[in-house]
């Protein structure tokens, strides 16, 4: 029985089932489900656990009673304690400018908004469904939105955004790769996350406490606030240089292991729905971050860097490609319109040198990044059946991930946190 052949992962805890069952991990070899499982991991950047440490002494001392009750002392309530409850604690899908959500048990909230503002809060009395012990409040949601989860995994067809599940014809995507899920800048709310720090003028008043957005903006991204513009890009910069980094050490890492040279996928996190429209350079400014971020890190592993539907002008493109040739002269910047499970190239058609190329199994290690979300499960929409709302839900129906990266279902992940080195 298939329960039996899968039984390190447990099916029956979610309340909600996958909306599709052609990628289901019991279509693949129990074996290598078994390995998947056990290397996916939470992935953190090198200065994450100091920003956790210093938001919960902040909270210990100046949070609510709900936060000061559960975040305890340092000895019963660790970074790491904080890092499993950003997964663990989110409701399966959240989104939109209301924060339309749908719970661990089914339930759905159209119009949540206000519950998640006031959870973990003075005010939280005042909710219906969302407690502190079981939800993440809007502060954490920020924590969130800057780790990733990380694992190897099956893809079913080349992940093209309206996949929904299909199965593709064999030889016409990579069978095979590593899936990151990401969380770009979200602006969707003017008063909470990355609006907070990033924005000026829209409106409405900051919910954070101002120390707390201090720790954020001057501790962890070391930029004090720009009060004189609309858009503080150089706040911009470096909060997608964070991703950017830990997307690029990631894919490293893993070619390594593998014995590959990794081709990351990098998709434009933050720039669809979430995107500010009042500032037209923001894409631009994410590729720069990229560039930054390439041309300062140790890239042994990666072959190619490829920013997918990620529309910049040339000028842009050659920044990057003159990054990478002063630090990573043997990555290859490619911008393209491929989708991320299709076909690679060889690895012998990358810049590695011939000798290099012989060292690797059989061409590129596909990284594949996706645009997650910082409070819900991986694919977001996807738990309501909307198979091709974003790239989202159309990775989840591409992939594995919505099982194993489903901690209800793959709940040993939790203890796996992987900290990626990164520039001071």
């Amino acid at each position: 029985m298939d329960t039996d052949r899968f039984s390190f992962l447990t099916f029956h805890r979610p309340k909600i089932q996958p909306p599709i069952d052609s990628n289901s991990v019991r279509n693949f070899d129990p074996d290598t489900i078994r390995n998947d499982a056990e290397s996916t991991r939470i992935v953190v950047h090198r200065r994450f656990p100091a920003l956790v440490e210093a938001f919960l002494a902040h909270k210990r001392s100046r949070g609510s009673p709900h936060e000061r009750a559960l975040y305890g002392t340092p000895a019963t309530f660790t970074w790491q304690h904080e890092v499993a409850r950003l997964i663990q604690r989110r409701p399966f899908v959240f989104m939109g400018v209301n924060d339309f959500t749908v719970l661990r048990d089914g339930a759905q909230l159209p119009e949540a908004a206000g519950e998640w503002d006031r959870n973990g809060t003075e005010r939280q009395h005042l909710n219906a469904w969302l407690t502190l012990e079981d939800y993440l409040s809007y502060d954490e949601i920020m924590l969130g939105s800057l780790i990733g989860v990380s694992g190897p995994s099956y893809f079913i067809n080349d992940g093209g955004r309206y996949n929904r599940g299909q199965v593709g014809r064999r030889g016409t995507y990579e069978e095979r790769g590593v899936v990151v899920g990401l969380v770009g800048a979200r602006f969707e709310r003017l008063d909470q996350m990355d609006s907070v720090h990033i924005l000026n003028g829209g409106g409405m008043e900051p919910k954070m406490h101002p120390e707390l957005s201090r720790i954020f903006q001057e501790e962890f991204l070391g930029v004090k606030k720009d009060r004189d513009v609309e858009f503080d890009a150089r706040m911009y910069h470096e909060r997608i240089r964070v991703t950017a980094e830990m997307l690029l050490l990631e894919a490293n890492a893993r070619a390594k292991v593998a014995g590959k040279m990794a081709c990351t996928y990098v998709v434009g996190l933050g720039l669809g729905v979430w995107q500010y429209h009042g500032y037209s350079k923001q894409p631009e400014d994410y590729v720069d971050a990229f560039a930054a971020a390439v041309g300062e890190l140790d890239l042994s592993h990666v072959g190619v860097v490829e920013f997918a539907y990620v529309n910049v002008p040339v000028e842009c493109q050659e920044r990057v490609r003159a990054a990478t040739r002063r630090s990573n002269p043997h990555v290859e910047i490619v911008f393209s319109r491929r989708n991320p499970a299709a076909k690679l190239p060889q690895a012998e058609h990358s810049r590695a040198s011939r000798a290099e190329a012989e060292k690797m199994d059989d061409g590129f290690l596909l990284v594949l990044s996706y645009a997650w979300d910082g409070n819900a499960f991986p694919g977001n929409e996807y738990w309501f059946g909307s198979l091709a709302g974003s790239g989202d839900p159309a990775a989840a129906c591409m992939s594995t991930i919505g099982e194993l990266h489903n901690p209800l279902v793959n709940e040993a992940f939790l203890e796996k946190i992987e900290v990626l080195g990164g520039h001071e």
